[in-house]
């Protein structure tokens, strides 16, 4: 969920996004709360501290980025790439002990 930290209307529109996923979405859905466009510094008008309080009430992972700048965009790419292939590999290591007792010889 990326919110701009110049514009609090879009970190306002981003928690109630935010609300409508935890009620509607898988629980085990994993959320990442993005402040985007922080190199804009004059023009901010959300605090680091907002976004991580936000986060934290919601269980969230977060980070701020400049896309601009391409500051942290790759480290919240690799985020959800840590978190997909932990998944699967647990995945893949049930199935295969599964598959391990159910071999009869």
């Amino acid at each position: 969920m990326v919110y701009d930290v110049t514009k609090r209307d879009s970190y306002v529109r981003a928690e109630k996004w935010i609300r409508e996923l935890k009620e509607k979405a898988p629980k085990d859905i994993i959320v990442y709360l993005v402040g985007n466009k922080i190199d804009l510094v004059e023009q901010r008008a959300v605090s680091t501290e907002e976004g991580m309080e936000l986060a934290e009430v919601f269980e969230l992972e977060f980070i701020e980025t400049s896309a601009k700048e391409n500051k942290n965009v790759a480290q919240v790419f690799m985020g959800f790439g840590m978190f997909f292939f932990r998944t699967h590999l647990k995945n893949f290591q049930r199935k295969k002990l599964q598959m391990k007792k159910s071999i009869v010889i």
